[in-house]
């Protein structure tokens, strides 16, 4: 079920080092590229999309969230929906 990798003592060394930094840090940042909140699940498009957007389809003729960041927005406040739900509802 779980792969054992094999390290070395160098490799056990930093290992170490860095879980002992993260222990001691009053905050870790974590970067992450694209692919991550869908490999999470996170569904751009279908019954979801048409639940909270299902206006977009009409007004802008797209059909899922993934093509919205290259919409030239009609609406200031489509634009800000559109990132809001993005940016805080990925469950």
């Amino acid at each position: 079920m779980f792969l054992k990798l094999t390290t070395t003592k160098s490799t056990e060394d930093k290992i170490k080092r860095l879980k002992e930094k993260i222990n001691t840090a009053d905050a870790v940042i974590i970067g992450a590229g694209a692919g991550l909140s869908t490999a999470a699940g996170f569904d751009y498009g279908g019954e979801r999309f048409r639940k909270y957007f299902s206006d977009f389809e009409e007004k802008y003729g797209i059909h899922d969230l993934t093509i919205c960041s290259e919409v030239s927005w009609e609406d200031v406040s489509d634009r800000k929906r559109y990132h809001f739900f993005m940016h805080r509802t990925s469950r």
